[in-house]
């Protein structure tokens, strides 16, 4: 019914299971960021895991912009650094400085520095535009991968991936072990609640260096798929017992880190629902996978509107309360959520149509095919 309401259609063939991906990330960023009743369990439980959306979106890129220069290479084709930046910034820059001057207006820039120009924004804390700082760990791997393939490439050295791979992500973990170890935000909670979690999202949670990991999980999949298509063949070839697999592993993560200013919680499990994620991902690109044969009608409209649902469903958000207070009902109504979605799809149907779309046609004429 949505596919047919906002006829969208971006003339790509599309992996229904990475579809299905997306929309779950989307969703699950919407939920934790609208406002909830705090003593309602439920919705708590819920928020406690939406958050991690973000993560499913990382591992996500990982393995598909990894797989846009692993697969080149692979096929013994040249790679341009310079088509792959177009491509990229083409695709997330319009949307991303249009909605920035729109928070600029209407919060004020005194409000906002230097960093949100240059993806900088997620070192050293956010005011407004929080949710942008996952946009500047997507920026900042556009960059680095690539010149890191290259490297590899110069020297003859792509087989060295993985292992440099593996040590990107120990790297990671190291480092947020040595932020919590020094900042303990888990002490620092126990006096001040929200100083605990100022410390935990601005030395842990948001850094680029802390939470690369979940990409470079996403990229060892795509370098299985086409440097090792025998590995590959073997880890879809149970689609249904890697989805049981990534079930538990990620039941498992979130049980032990349900307070997420605690030692594992702000290390190990960033890694570990990462990896629960590929495994998710794995599942989901073969048709035979449970989830893949159900298949949900609107996923492809959600998927497609992805980027800009993340970059507007604050203002959505806003538009939905503002609603909801005009007729007599706090921000955190039934109401308010019953119009939060609705909101939230107008608001990113617009700026797809009017911006990203036309933005994205343009990049097929400037590039040519394959580029």
């Amino acid at each position: 019914m949505m596919n047919s309401f906002f006829k969208i259609d971006d003339g790509k063939e599309r992996d229904y299971g990475l579809d299905l991906m997306r929309a779950i990330a989307i969703i699950g960023v919407m939920f934790y960021h609208f406002p909830k009743e705090q003593h309602n369990i439920l919705l708590r439980a819920f928020s406690q895991l939406s958050y991690l959306g973000v993560d499913i979106f990382f591992v996500l890129s990982g393995y598909l912009i990894g797989g846009q220069v692993l697969s080149r290479l692979a096929a013994g084709k040249n790679f341009s650094f310079k088509a792959f930046c177009t491509r990229r910034f083409l695709r997330t820059l319009p949307n991303y400085y249009l909605i920035l001057a729109c928070y600029m207006l209407f919060y004020g820039l005194e409000n906002f520095d230097w960093r949100y120009l240059v993806f900088l924004q997620n070192i050293g804390g956010l005011l407004h535009f929080s949710h942008s700082w996952s946009l500047c760990v997507e920026e900042h791997f556009y960059i680095i991968f690539p010149i890191y393939i290259m490297v590899l490439v110069k020297f003859n050295k792509i087989k060295k991936f993985p292992y440099l791979i593996f040590g990107a992500i120990l790297c990671a973990i190291a480092l947020r072990s040595y932020n919590w170890l020094h900042f303990r935000p888990d002490l620092v909670y126990l006096e001040d609640y929200s100083k605990g979690f100022a410390l935990y999202f601005e030395h842990i949670f948001y850094p680029t260096y802390t939470r690369l990991d979940s990409i470079a999980i996403g990229t060892l999949l795509a370098y299985a798929k086409f440097f090792k298509p025998r590995v590959w063949e073997r880890l879809i070839a149970k689609p249904n017992y890697t989805l049981l697999l990534s079930a538990i592993l990620f039941l498992l993560t979130a049980a032990l880190s349900w307070t997420k200013v605690k030692f594992f919680a702000s290390t190990l499990s960033f890694t570990f629902y990462a990896i629960s994620f590929a495994l998710l991902l794995i599942s989901l690109t073969s048709p035979t996978c449970y989830l893949n044969k159900k298949r949900i009608p609107f996923i492809k409209s959600i998927s497609i509107l992805s980027y800009s649902l993340y970059l507007t469903h604050s203002f959505a958000f806003l538009g939905a309360v503002k609603i909801a207070n005009y007729f007599g009902s706090p921000g955190n109504s039934w109401l308010s959520w019953s119009l939060l979605y609705p909101c939230s799809f107008i608001l990113a149907y617009v700026l797809y149509i009017l911006v990203e779309k036309p933005v994205l046609e343009f990049r097929k004429k400037l590039l040519w095919p394959g580029q």
